[in-house]
């Protein structure tokens, strides 16, 4: 009833009911996982921290624990230990998209582009059908003026999506930056 209440928004009666569910099986760790993203949801990071590390300590291979205590992280700006849980989740996991993206997001605030690309180019071997990957990578290729093989994945971007609005405005953005401007404002 708990995880209802949750994917309804319904916060507070989510939290009533993964509290009552926790009283009855404290060594749960997906109650706890999802008491986590309730009080993530409701943001307060510091609950939210416990009831991951909780779940953790009761299951210390738990992949959504794990890579929730890198979200979090990240929304609190400490992209250092966020890396370290998505190294983690990877271990455990080699083809979890979202740590893949997260980590290449991480690497391209640090000018790490190489890095980020790798990241990026992975996901999407995972999932490539991804719009959001596809405009991520192709948005660090243009950091480092590689223009034309970021016009390819938006191309592709807007194949699979053709209302992205953030692929259109890639595109347009690298067509200029190529000197095809009919293109970049077409």
């Amino acid at each position: 009833l708990g995880v209802a209440r949750l994917n309804q928004d319904k916060h507070d009666a989510a939290l009533s009911a993964l509290e009552h569910a926790l009283k009855l099986d404290p060594q749960n760790p997906d109650v706890h996982l999802n008491l986590g993203q309730a009080a993530d949801r409701r943001s307060d990071p510091m609950r939210a921290r416990q009831h991951f590390a909780a779940a953790l300590r009761l299951a210390p291979s738990h992949v959504d624990a794990l890579f929730n205590l890198g979200v979090i992280c990240l929304k609190e700006d400490e992209p250092a230990a966020a890396h370290k849980w998505f190294e983690q989740v990877l271990a455990i996991e080699p083809r979890h998209a979202d740590a893949l993206v997260n980590l290449g997001l991480i690497a391209e605030q640090k000018d790490q582009l190489d890095e980020a690309i790798a990241h990026f180019r992975h996901a999407i071997d995972i999932i490539p059908s991804s719009v959001q990957i596809r405009n991520n990578l192709a948005n660090t290729l243009s950091l480092q003026g590689r223009y034309e093989e970021a016009r390819e994945q938006y191309d592709v971007a807007l194949r699979i999506s053709p209302d992205s609005v953030a692929a259109r405005e890639g595109l347009a953005s690298v067509c200029i930056a190529l000197g095809r401007f009919k293109e970049g404002i077409a």
